[in-house]
């Protein structure tokens, strides 16, 4: 064995070492720092493909630069307007900010990578992995205005029918903490609420159809009216939820133990296979 690892040492030293000295250039820059009068050639290709690459690379990152800076720029006007009486209108401008094309983010140990941050087209965020902490960061920042994301008034109370409500279509609020948040009839159509922590919230008449609710946790949510046709309810939990008078039909993956956990369930519109013991109320 010790004889094999000394064979392998003086073939690394002694056979290889030279030619990568010659062929990768670096025997070149040697010659031309040195004064000596030496006229052997050494192959140069390493080099121009080197200096090509940092070309390219050095493209792409201001390609990206370009992209990111207008997406900080636009975002910074979004949230200076959060502070003012154009806050309702803004939060549908952040939610479909998470959808900006931006490249990808090129990176120099990955040539590959930085050549399709030119070549390719930029795609919109949510469709990219690595832009995730971009989407969560706008996610947060609605999350902070949860207390008035919804009508300020009650569903009893007068003024409830003409006030005015965020509308949050296609927003990613995966895992966003929105316990104890104003919803009341919030436009939160196919909405991403995958893990959201809705505790008590109260999405009074809020419109949530299409939205995915998976593993979210509504428990003592105040769901009245609420319209949740053909929403994804899989390992939601419905815990003491107000469901009295909801639009279920159509949701997907929802099942008896989920809804006998909710109160008011049997008052709920849904379809035949989710009756679970009870009659089901005709749709008005």
């Amino acid at each position: 064995m010790q004889r094999f690892l000394k064979q392998l040492f003086n073939l690394l030293v002694f056979k290889m070492l030279p030619q990568i000295w010659h062929y990768s250039g670096l025997a070149y820059i040697a010659a031309k720092a040195s004064s000596s009068e030496n006229k052997e050639h050494h192959p140069t290709l390493p080099i121009w493909l080197l200096g090509l690459y940092l070309g390219l690379f050095g493209m792409a990152t201001q390609y990206y630069e370009t992209r990111l800076n207008r997406f900080e720029s636009i975002l910074n006007i979004y949230v200076s307007q959060l502070g003012t009486s154009a806050r309702t209108n803004t939060f549908l401008g952040l939610a479909l900010h998470q959808k900006y094309e931006l490249p990808i983010e090129p990176d120099f140990r990955d040539p590959w990578r930085t050549i399709k941050t030119l070549i390719f087209k930029a795609e919109a965020m949510n469709q990219d992995q690595s832009h995730a902490k971009k989407i969560r960061r706008i996610s947060d920042i609605i999350s902070r205005f949860k207390g008035v994301l919804g009508c300020e008034y009650k569903p009893e109370e007068l003024g409830f029918d003409n006030c005015e409500v965020a509308n949050l279509t296609t927003a990613n609020l995966s895992r966003a903490d929105l316990s104890q948040a104003n919803l009341r009839k919030t436009i939160l159509l196919a909405v991403d609420l995958t893990k959201a922590n809705l505790n008590q919230a109260d999405m009074s008449m809020a419109n949530l159809m299409m939205s995915d609710l998976s593993r979210a946790n509504l428990s003592e949510a105040n769901l009245y009216k609420a319209n949740l046709a053909q929403a994804t309810i899989q390992g939601t939990d419905l815990t003491n939820a107000n469901l009295k008078g909801a639009n279920l039909l159509g949701v997907k993956l929802l099942n008896c133990e989920q809804l006998k956990s909710a109160k008011f369930w049997q008052s709920t519109y849904r379809d035949d296979s989710l009756a679970c013991g009870a009659s089901i109320p005709k749709e008005k």
